[in-house]
This record gives C-alpha cells, structure tokens and sequence, in this order.
C-alpha cells in the first residue's frame, strides 16, 4: 500500500499536505515493512545516536548513502537538517517510529516464546538420545547408573550423569554430561552461570556433548564432546567465548 504513496524516484512533496494520521500510518508501514525500503529506513535510523539521550546525526554519515531514504523522512518531516551545524534530528511526531525502528524490529514476544519452545524441545530429544547412546556404551552392567538429573534436579549443573569403568581396576569414574542441542553453522551455544561454576568444580568429570540439529532434529552421531570445558574453550582459539549477563545484587552494610 504505501509503495503507491511513496515513491523513492520522487521527493513526497505532497506527503506534507495529507493530514497526520496517514502520514503515521504510512512511515509506520514502512518502517516496519520487511521490504528493501524497510531495510533502508532503519539502517538511517540505526545510523543515528544518542547523544545524552538526544538523537542526532552528522551529516557526513547520510552523505555516502541511503540518499532515497534520508530524503523520504526529511519530505515527510521525520527528520530535520540542520545546515549550519551539520546535524539531522529527529521530529517529536516521529519519535515512536524511530524507537520502534531502532529497536523494536525483531521477534515477538509470542514467536519468543515459540523459539524457546522448540529449543527446549530439541534440547530434551538432544538429551534423550545421548541417554541411550550413554546406556549402549557402558553397557548392561552399568546402564542403571547412566541418570537423566535434569528431570531429577534443574539446577544440578548438568543434564546426564554416567560413568566410565577402568578394566584394569573395575572402579568406575564419574562422567557429568551437559547435552547442549546447536546450530550445525556456528555450534553456538549458553553456557551457563551454574553450568560453568559446576564445571569449574569438577573439572575433567564434566562433559560438554554438542549435538548438531540436522534437518530440523539432533544428530547425535555427529556430537562433538568437549572434556573440561573451562579449560577447553577458554584456552583454545577455535572457539570464542562472549561475556553474559551481570548479576548485580544491592549490598547492605553489616549491622
């Protein structure tokens, strides 16, 4: 619909003579608009910053690009040029829009929910199959003590406990299983705050298996097992670790 209104080949002069709320309505559909002139409108957006909670830009950004776009939103009064300065600001009318650009075009809450449900689904079918590759490779004698914690304890720190034994001395070591489900790209995953503090704690017991999703399910047969992961992945430059979350707690002086 607003393609027909907006045209990227022509400054919208009459933009400024329709009343405000087709105006609203027209920015709004196209901020939002998963076409290449959506895309376009938030990059100008995304281009501009917070300067002590204001919005400006400098005029030598939109300089090298976007021209169609920037000239859209000064046509229709989103933003406005500053000549002397050199600065674009953006209009109290538009400020809904431009936080919404900026910061609002991602996934719903609902399709937030749908994601976490399908990663927790994966992640439970990745558990479970690594439980019964665990049962098969201990063996009849030891099967019993391959345990699903997660459904035991959320927070233990891992999801699978099981053992090795040493045929030499028929004692069994303890193997502490964390199954991340991932991404067969990039084998991204979280670990975390209680999963690296119980992997700290039992150093090379702690397991990481990364089970790649293949055609939409975990493929344990192509799982990458990780021993000490602390260790591992810190130390080692084929994989990059990223900081979290904080936790921060307010302190109170001791009575």
């Amino acid at each position: 619909m607003f393609t027909q209104i907006i045209n990227y080949g022509r400054l919208v002069n009459p933009y400024r003579r329709v009343n405000k709320t087709l105006r609203n309505t027209v920015i709004s559909l196209a901020i939002g608009s998963n076409t290449g002139y959506g895309e376009e409108l938030r990059q100008v957006c995304h281009a501009f910053q917070l300067d002590t909670g204001h919005v400006r830009l400098t005029t030598e950004w939109l300089a090298r690009k976007n021209y169609a776009a920037r000239n859209l939103l000064l046509e229709a009064g989103a933003i406005q040029l500053h000549h002397q300065a050199g600065t674009y600001t953006i209009q109290d009318w538009f400020h809904n829009h431009f936080i919404k650009a900026v910061y609002g075009h991602g996934p719903t809450p609902e399709e937030m929910q749908d994601r976490m449900r399908n990663r927790a689904d994966l992640g439970l079918l990745a558990e479970l199959e690594v439980l019964e590759v665990e049962r098969k490779t201990v063996g009849d004698r030891d099967a019993s003590k391959v345990i699903h914690m997660a459904l035991e304890n959320s927070g233990a720190g891992f999801d699978i406990a099981s053992v090795r034994r040493n045929c030499e001395t028929e004692q069994c070591k303890v193997r502490l299983i964390e199954v991340k489900a991932v991404n067969a790209r990039d084998w991204q995953f979280r670990f975390t705050r209680n999963e690296v503090r119980r992997a700290t704690e039992t150093k090379n017991a702690y397991f990481l298996y990364l089970v790649p999703v293949m055609e939409g399910r975990p493929n344990v047969d192509h799982a990458y097992i990780v021993e000490d992961p602390v260790e591992h992945l810190l130390n080692l430059k084929e994989w990059q670790v990223s900081q979290g979350d904080w936790i921060v707690s307010k302190r109170f002086p001791h009575e």
